[in-house]
C-alpha cells in the first residue's frame, strides 16, 4: 500500500485537475507532510528519551507510596522535575535502603535518593554537587531511662539501621562512643566516690545535678590531692551569660551547653585526653 504522501504525489501528476484541484491537492500534501514530520519528531523523542533506574524504599515524608499507589515525596518530585529537564525516564526499583545500596554500586540502578555524603562513599558514588536534604540522628528510649548525655548510652544496648551514615559514619554513633571506656554516676556523692575509685582520664560535670550541684562537686574535687588533676568539663543546660565564668572559677577545665552537640562533642572530650 502507498504512503498517504506518495498517493497525493500521484493524484497530482496523474489528474489533469484545474487549478484550483491543484491547489486542493498541494495543500493535502503539506498538511500530510506536516503530520508526518510531527510523528517523526515524536518517534524521535522517544528514542532519545534515557531510561534512569531509582532505588526506590518507603521512607515519608522523603518517598513513598501514596494511597493511590503512585511513588510520591519529595525526592521523587525533584527528580520528576529533573527528569523532564534532562529528558529522562524514571523506573523506580523497589527494594530496602540497604539492597538499593548495594544495586548502586553493582550497576544495578542509576541513582538512589536519600543518601547522606561522607568522604568514604564518595569514592564509590558520585554525588550531586548541592546537598538536598539536612538530617540529624535521634535516639529514641523509655521515659526516664537515659538523659541528654552521651555517658548514659554506656552498656545501653542500640537498635540501629546497618549501614547508616548515623550509625558508620565518622561522626555516627560508633565513632562517638568508639574509645571511651565510660563510667556514671547519678548523684555528686556517687560521681566523687567513683572519682577515687575509677581514677577517670576526664570527668564530664552535669552542673544541674540533683542535691549537690556540679558547682560544689568541682571545688571538692579540684580540693582534693587525689582528684585535683582530673580534667573536669562541665556541662549545663542553663546557658546563661556568665555560667561559663562560674564553672572556670570553680577550676572547671572546660564547658559546653546542653543539648550537646554530637558532632563536636567526642572530639572536646578527646581533647582534655591528650
Amino acid at each position: 500500500m502507498a504512503h498517504p504522501s506518495q498517493r497525493h504525489a500521484r493524484l497530482v501528476h496523474r489528474t489533469a485537475a484545474p487549478p484550483a484541484l491543484h491547489v486542493v491537492a498541494v495543500r493535502h500534501l503539506i498538511v500530510a507532510a506536516i503530520v508526518l514530520i510531527a510523528l517523526s519528531l515524536c518517534a524521535f523523542s522517544m528514542i532519545r528519551a534515557t531510561i534512569v533506574r531509582v532505588g526506590f524504599y518507603e521512607n515519608p515524608p522523603k518517598l513513598y507510596t501514596d494511597e493511590s499507589g503512585q511513588i510520591t515525596g519529595f525526592f521523587p518530585e525533584i527528580l520528576a522535575v529533573i527528569a523532564e529537564q534532562e529528558d529522562w525516564k524514571l523506573e523506580y526499583v523497589p527494594g530496602t535502603w540497604s539492597e538499593n545500596l548495594t544495586r548502586l554500586e553493582a550497576g544495578e540502578i542509576d541513582l538512589m535518593p536519600d543518601v547522606a555524603y561522607s568522604e568514604e562513599r564518595a569514592g564509590i558514588y558520585g554525588f550531586s554537587q548541592e546537598p538536598l536534604f539536612v538530617n540529624w540522628d535521634v535516639i529514641y528510649a523509655p521515659p526516664g531511662s537515659i538523659s541528654l548525655s552521651i555517658a548514659d548510652l554506656a552498656g545501653k544496648r542500640i537498635a540501629v539501621m546497618a549501614g547508616s551514615i548515623h550509625t558508620e559514619g565518622t561522626q555516627g554513633i560508633k565513632a562517638l562512643l568508639a574509645g571511651f571506656d565510660v563510667v556514671t554516676a547519678g548523684t555528686a556523692e556517687e560521681g566523687l566516690a567513683l572519682a577515687h575509685t575509677e581514677a577517670p582520664d576526664v570527668i564530664v560535670m552535669d552542673i544541674g545535678l540533683p542535691g549537690m550541684d556540679g558547682l560544689e562537686a568541682t571545688r571538692i574535687l579540684k580540693a582534693d590531692p587525689v582528684t585535683r588533676d582530673i580534667p573536669v568539663l562541665a556541662a549545663t543546660s542553663h546557658a546563661m551569660k556568665g555560667d561559663e565564668g562560674k564553672t572556670l572559677a570553680v577550676g572547671c577545665d572546660g564547658y559546653v551547653s546542653k543539648p550537646l552537640d554530637t558532632r563536636t562533642f567526642a572530639e572536646t572530650v578527646a581533647g582534655f585526653l591528650d
